[in-house]
């Protein structure tokens, strides 16, 4: 999870009393470098697997803010995951999902766990713990989750596990929503790099595609690339992504929006590789986790080199 361009957090697992448990690290220094933080009390009685794909989905507004979600609980940290507070709507209210800026932060809150009541949209100062629900929807057939959010922009999802996914997109700030797209897919996500420019991943089973918005996600065109569900993709900025084949440590990148790519560099692992998870903070910068090795690499040169850092 990457918090700025320098500070990164790295969820993982270690031989504990109990059989395995999870660990969080902070790096400030883009990965050279990491120090033990924490995960909320509840959190960490959850099971070590679990907890990681849990972790995957945290949101760090800012080096110190950050936001989890552990099975409907919802958690805050203003610290740098040092100390973590859990952010209450009420005894029957569960948060769904969660999207942040750097000066906004925003959470789905539904009366019950999946598609039976109301869905309302909160929205905080970021590293504030006082919420505010700026919009409300009524939960039919599927429920109604913040998907992203940037500057003055927010993205809706609905229809995700069923047959069509449908975005609504406000520009402002969460108030009042308009569908600016729907398409027949199982499972979407959104990763806009500007108010204009969103790149979308979407599956309609195992295989997935790639494709990039230039109008807030009203239109899409499709990205040209052999692609599985979660194969690594990362847009870092309107133009600039990273892309890896499956099961492969080729590194590619695209400077022209998708349109191609070429082959930068390879990260050199020994043994058969299974999935790499990578994270860029711009052209240059980036992270790269091999398992099954759960080895750890850091490129500064947009992924022509790579360096094996010791966690």
């Amino acid at each position: 999870m990457r918090a700025s361009a320098t500070v990164v957090y790295v969820s993982g697992s270690v031989g504990c009393p109990t059989g395995l448990c999870a660990r969080m690290l902070r790096s400030n220094d883009d990965g050279l470098h990491y120090e033990r933080v924490n995960l909320p009390t509840v959190a960490r009685t959850e099971s070590a697997m679990t907890l990681d794909s849990l972790i995957e989905d945290a949101q760090f507004a800012s080096p110190s803010d950050g936001y989890l979600i552990v099975n409907g609980v919802f958690y805050m940290t203003n610290d740098g995951a040092r100390t973590w507070h859990v952010v209450s709507f009420g005894p029957k209210e569960s948060v769904l999902a969660v999207a942040t800026t750097p000066q906004w932060a925003y959470a789905t809150v539904s009366d019950c766990s999946f598609a039976c009541g109301t869905d309302q949209l909160a929205r905080s100062v970021t590293g504030s713990m006082d919420w505010l629900v700026v919009s409300v929807a009524r939960a039919r057939t599927t429920a109604t989750e913040v998907a992203a959010a940037v500057g003055q922009s927010v993205w809706l999802a609905s229809g995700i596990g069923r047959a069509e996914v449908t975005l609504s997109l406000s520009t402002n700030e969460g108030k009042t929503f308009v569908v600016v797209w729907r398409q027949p897919m199982v499972d979407c996500g959104l990763y806009p790099t500007s108010d204009t420019v969103v790149w979308l991943d979407c599956s309609g089973g195992m295989m997935g595609d790639w494709f990039r918005s230039t109008d807030g996600g009203r239109h899409f065109r499709f990205i040209p690339i052999e692609t599985y569900h979660g194969v690594p993709f990362d847009p870092v900025t309107n133009t600039v992504a990273f892309y890896l084949p499956e099961a492969s440590t080729q590194v590619y990148r695209t400077t022209n929006g998708g349109e191609s790519f070429k082959l930068r560099g390879v990260i050199a692992v020994k043994g058969e590789v299974y999935g790499v998870k990578v994270s860029f903070a711009n052209a240059l910068q980036g992270l790269a986790l091999v398992y099954p090795q759960e080895e750890l690499f850091r490129t500064t040169d947009g992924g022509v080199t790579w360096t094996r850092v010791r966690v």
